[in-house]
């Protein structure tokens, strides 16, 4: 079973060593994980491949920088960053390389260890209700989970 993990990520940098943290504790590893920047700058993007480098599972890791104008239906936020634009994007790369399991968190959540393990039993047992194993705080990657 191929599982990815897309991250939504729009001016997180300094949250991008705590998801691969959380990443990294995994109770099972994803195939790929997907980082969508939504119009990173290119010192961001130096940063971040930088950061990428040096953590253990370098050789999972699709960064895909998209700069795209926003697209408003109904009342304008004050950010362009749009979440369901970026996880389609993310969507279509894991379903090139055939993923069964897609999970997605954005850039300012970090992924407890059952993430992926957990999204991989419900599609197995066919349970329709997925619940997020995510923490919003910056030690989160060293949280055990509470589910």
């Amino acid at each position: 079973m191929i599982t990815s993990l897309i991250i939504t990520y729009h001016n997180q940098l300094d949250n991008w060593s705590n998801i691969l943290k959380g990443i990294s504790n995994q109770l099972t590893m994803p195939d790929y994980v997907f980082l969508i920047a939504d119009r990173v700058s290119d010192s961001d993007m130096l940063d971040i491949n930088s950061i990428n480098a040096e953590c253990d599972f370098s050789d999972i890791i699709r960064v895909i920088p998209i700069h795209h104008d926003p697209i408003y239906v109904g009342r304008p936020s004050k950010q362009s960053f749009h979440c369901a634009h970026i996880r389609n994007i993310g969507t279509d790369e894991a379903l090139k390389v055939d993923s069964d399991v897609i999970c997605y968190i954005d850039g300012d959540c970090v992924p407890q260890r059952s993430l992926i393990s957990s999204h991989i039993d419900v599609c197995t047992k066919n349970i329709p209700i997925i619940t997020s194993c995510l923490l919003y705080t910056s030690d989160a990657a060293d949280e055990e989970d509470s589910v």
